[in-house]
């Protein structure tokens, strides 16, 4: 809908006839002093309401119609939440969010200009029955920092599809090389012990989500990082740090791939854990998994 070419009163009546609308492509919305008015409209009007969508538009760019909307619905109504092209660098998204954390199931959150830290925090500290969370983007900070992912445990263990970022800190000692390639037994530096367990309290995190079938996680790199060669790096050059090896206590090497042993339902893993890197190569039978080229696709076989 082109709401710039009708005013407030014939939206408001359109709406009036759909009580039992369920699903709404929000549309931005060029009156300032028009929009809660709308969005209280819509909201009274068809009380049925729990599937948004919204793509980014330059009428709308803070997405103030898709917000005044959530907030104007009535408390813990709203189950899935689609939003092309969200930027948040305010909360104000997060904050609206806040009054439906016992129903939404699915937020989906593709080409993501900006989504802060706390904003992805409340998300998972909060939606207690959620199955699916995709924030997925390019160039601006769009991660969670690891010390707020893990500062409680999530609200939903229902999780099936997670796709996020994470931002462990500097990645100068993974770029170094891996700790596997040191001499047994394995010791971590000091600058190394909190990040590591604060990695294993990650880790633990997501083991416990047993419903798990797709999962993208991702390790934030900086825009413009390069290698020593000047080659542009991505979240592909990483590995997170002994996520996918055993442990063995005899000879003092590290490994949390026994912290992920409930994912009996999990079919695909993408993200920072690409068969090509350093750690991967000298800790991961190959045969497990099948790497797919560029997608660093890796289907796990189970």
């Amino acid at each position: 809908m082109n709401t710039t070419r009708y005013d407030l009163e014939t939206i408001a009546a359109l709406f009036s006839h759909c009580p039992v609308l369920e699903r709404l492509d929000v549309p931005g919305y060029h009156s300032a002093t028009d929009i809660q008015k709308m969005a209280r409209a819509i909201a009274t009007s068809c009380p049925k309401l729990k599937h948004l969508y919204h793509s980014y538009s330059g009428q709308d760019p803070l997405a103030t119609m898709l917000i005044s909307l959530i907030a104007a619905m009535a408390q813990d109504t709203l189950v899935s939440l689609e939003y092309s092209g969200a930027e948040d660098e305010d909360q104000r998204l997060a904050t609206s969010l806040e009054r439906h954390l016992r129903s939404l199931k699915k937020i989906d959150m593709l080409c993501c200009y900006h989504m802060e830290s706390r904003s992805i925090q409340t998300i998972l500290l909060g939606c207690q029955q959620l199955e699916m969370l995709a924030i997925e983007g390019c160039y601006d900070p769009r991660e969670i920092w690891l010390a707020e992912a893990i500062a409680q445990q999530w609200a939903s263990t229902r999780i099936r599809h997670l796709s996020i970022e994470i931002n462990i800190g500097s990645l100068e000692e993974l770029r170094k090389g891996t700790v596997y390639s040191r001499p047994l037994p394995i010791v971590f530096e000091d600058s190394e012990v909190d990040r590591m367990r604060q990695l294993k309290r990650l880790y633990q995190q997501l083991g416990s989500l047993v419903e798990l079938e797709y999962l993208n996680l991702r390790i934030a790199v900086d825009v413009g990082a390069r290698d020593e060669q000047d080659n542009y790096l991505d979240f592909r050059n990483f590995s997170f740090p002994c996520l996918m090896a055993l442990r063995d206590e005899r000879t003092g090497r590290p490994g949390y791939l026994h912290l992920l042993a409930g994912w009996k339902s999990l079919k695909t893993l993408r993200g920072s854990f690409s068969a090509d890197t350093e750690e991967t190569r000298l800790k991961i039978d190959q045969d497990v998994y099948q790497h797919a080229d560029s997608q660093v696709l890796l289907t796990l076989t189970v």
